[in-house]
């Protein structure tokens, strides 16, 4: 799938426009950290990381965490309703590191058919 126009959106630190990979980024980062059920007019928006926060950490939660990851942002319902498929299709997540409670995933995907490696601190 390919886009006409570019991705925009606005930062939602400084209110600035973004757009392109940086809007895709922030709205992967939304996605996962969004408790499902959350939003009242899209109840199926989002993943159950947050669900997994203050789980003992192991090799499950581990695959669990990964495999959330990646069902949450190949799902066209986290996107935007005008969009009949999801702007980035997931082909493999790692944990690179664990740090002060802080998890670092990079995430192998395609961005508009495009290879990207996505950099993403939960």
């Amino acid at each position: 799938m390919t886009i006409a126009q570019p991705f925009i959106g606005m930062h939602r630190y400084t209110g600035q426009p973004i757009s392109g990979r940086d809007a895709i980024v922030q709205g992967i980062h939304d996605i996962l950290t969004t408790r499902i059920g959350s939003r009242r007019m899209r109840p199926r928006y989002g993943s159950r990381l947050p669900e997994m926060v203050d789980l003992p950490f192991n090799g499950g939660l581990k695959s669990a965490m990964q495999a959330e990851i990646a069902e949450a942002l190949n799902a066209p319902h986290n996107w935007s309703p005008l969009l009949t498929e999801p702007l980035v299709r997931v082909k493999r997540v790692t944990l690179r590191s664990i740090v002060d409670g802080r998890f670092d995933f990079v995430i192998d995907a395609e961005i508009n058919g495009e290879a990207a490696l996505i950099e993403v601190a939960l």
